[in-house]
């Protein structure tokens, strides 16, 4: 694992505030990574300043992934099935994604040992890699040096190591992408927007075996805190 990993998983690591309240710096490998209001550890959230709206201490845990999918579809996400132990979409593809409650129910009979999925229709999602060749924590890291901080906003861990961030969709007509380019170089972050979809905890990862988690409490749709615009207008494709 990565420095960023290293770090998380240590008990003993270094918290630094800045100067005032907001952002707060995260140290981590030496070098900062920068949140509004909060910072995250790997697999358990650690709360860090009292204006963060979000009780880190309370992690849902789901014995049923369909259980999940209904809270997920509560919380207006949409949600579809995804093969057996794996990261693949059905044949009807992201157009099978539903927030109707009546068809979870027929999924959890027709695709008993599914995992589950989350379209990005209606939701923003920065999509992190992290693996031997690239580190997105890395790179996100280094470009909210430049643009500022992120909010304080739901994340989840994958079981492939990478991170999932969860955002309002902004009005801009964004283009998903792969491997975003910032300052000439392609980093290790996608953009997850609109007919896109992402793997959703408590899926099993078809490589390493392990669940998705969500770092933290699940936040409906309607509380995704927005990319701040500094963002919106240098970091993300937008089409015009």
């Amino acid at each position: 694992m990565g420095n960023f990993q290293q770090h998380f998983l240590n008990p003993n690591m270094d918290y630094v505030r800045g100067a005032s309240s907001h952002p707060l710096f995260l140290l981590v490998g030496g070098f900062f990574i920068l949140f509004d209001g909060c910072a995250t550890r790997t697999r358990y959230f650690r709360l860090l300043c009292a204006n963060c709206k979000n009780n880190f201490t309370n992690r849902p845990t789901m014995d049923r992934i369909f259980d999940h999918a209904r809270i997920l579809v509560k919380m207006g996400y949409f949600v579809l099935p995804l093969y057996d132990k794996d990261k693949h979409v059905l044949p009807n593809g992201c157009k099978g994604a539903s927030t109707d409650l009546m068809m979870i129910e027929q999924w959890t009979t027709k695709y008993p040992d599914a995992n589950i999925g989350i379209k990005s229709e209606n939701i923003l999602v920065l999509d992190l890699d992290v693996n031997a060749k690239k580190d997105g924590v890395k790179d996100i890291a280094r470009i909210s040096g430049e643009l500022g901080p992120l909010p304080c906003c739901l994340v989840s861990l994958t079981g492939g190591g990478g991170r999932h961030l969860f955002l309002k969709r902004p009005a801009v007509d964004v283009i998903a992408r792969n491997g975003v380019r910032w300052k000439g170089s392609t980093t290790a972050i996608d953009i997850i927007v609109g007919n896109r979809y992402i793997v959703a905890p408590p899926s099993i990862h078809p490589e390493t075996g392990i669940p998705y988690q969500w770092e933290g409490p699940m936040i409906p749709v309607t509380d995704l805190p927005s990319l701040p615009q500094e963002w919106i207008e240098r970091f993300l494709p937008v089409r015009y």
